[in-house]
């Protein structure tokens, strides 16, 4: 189970600005076991291609969950941030899961009491809701696959979400258009989150290209969708000290990047 363990690539959200905070892994072990194992098994992409992997996949659920069952008790469990991209396009296996690992997974937080948090409480679950286990999914890219496969099962299943959207690439192919992003902004569950305009990897543009980029993002979101969001979500998941200086000046209150950890009180969230 270790070894299992070890071996799984997880990719936890930590808000990051406006101190350049990078959870350390260890402590977030030793503060947070519960939670940060549970967000590299629930991270990780698994392509099953037949039924004896599936078996064997479902094996492996099994075994996970009686492992982290548990009655240890923490002061703060923090909140898990997880992110995904592409759901059943096996043909981009990086950034992709499956739909019924995506299932299992859903199953696993419920089956766990682990409780789906609304971008809305974002900053009170974290502040007045630290004996809670918690979870926020965000999705990048606004991608096809997503509003075809994953969003009829959340909104079926009133599972609440961040879709992270670059505003260069709607409606093209393979590509939300507006009025499906329309569809989703419309529904309780979801906030429409800023992903930049042209997902460039930014951190090594100047900051006036930086600001430029993001000032047409946040113009096609207010023509679009009525208003532009707190929420944005940093290309690659990297970011430079300029970068996060100009996130704040052009008003965002969250911003995520790409990092191993939990979420809690000692990141300075304002």
């Amino acid at each position: 189970l270790c070894l299992f363990l070890l071996k799984l690539y997880f990719r936890a959200r930590l808000q990051c600005w406006p101190n350049s905070i990078e959870y350390d892994t260890q402590r977030a072990l030793n503060h947070q076991a519960l939670g940060v194992i549970m967000s590299a098994f629930l991270s990780v992409t698994i392509r099953v291609k037949d039924q004896e992997k599936l078996k064997n996949y479902k094996s492996a659920i099994n075994d996970f969950s009686k492992a982290i069952t548990t009655n240890n008790d923490f002061d703060d469990y923090g909140l898990i941030s997880i992110m995904y991209h592409r759901f059943n396009e096996s043909k981009y296996p990086s950034t992709n899961i499956q739909l019924n690992v995506f299932k299992d997974q859903l199953k696993i937080i419920e089956k766990e009491g682990i409780k789906f948090i609304h971008p809305k409480e974002f900053e009170f679950s974290i502040s007045q809701q630290k004996n809670d286990r918690k979870i926020l999914l965000t999705v990048d890219d606004g991608l096809l696959s997503f509003y075809e496969n994953a969003w009829p099962i959340l909104k079926k299943e009133k599972i609440p979400f961040i879709l992270f959207v670059s505003t260069r690439e709607v409606g093209s192919f393979n590509y939300m258009n507006w009025d499906q992003i329309r569809e989703i902004s419309q529904s309780e569950l979801a906030e429409i989150g800023n992903h930049s305009h042209s997902h460039e990897y930014l951190v090594d543009e100047s900051s006036e290209e930086i600001k430029k980029d993001l000032q047409k993002s946040i113009k096609i979101f207010e023509d679009k969708l009525g208003k532009n969001s707190e929420f944005f979500s940093y290309p690659f998941g990297e970011y430079s000290l300029e970068f996060k200086k100009l996130i704040k000046e052009l008003g965002f209150k969250y911003a995520f990047g790409q990092h191993s950890g939990v979420i809690d009180e000692t990141k300075d969230v304002l």
